[in-house]
């Protein structure tokens, strides 16, 4: 249980910090597109996006 709050935590975090970084506090996909964020903040956004998701993948497993 706790690794799925952790990987909870990192999603949220991960849009959140889209949002704040962004300067919008939406999350639609032609205004995000329009941003250009810089390549290093774009690489930790990412890798925190798969770690969280892959937490989540891996806490329920298809059939």
């Amino acid at each position: 249980m706790i690794y799925t709050a952790v990987s909870g935590i990192l999603l949220l975090a991960a849009f959140f910090g889209l949002s704040l970084l962004s300067g919008f506090s939406s999350f639609d996909y032609e205004v995000l597109r329009s941003q250009t964020l810089p390549i290093a903040t774009q690489l930790i956004l990412l890798v925190t996006l798969i770690v969280g998701f892959g937490i989540k993948f891996r806490s329920c497993p298809p059939h």
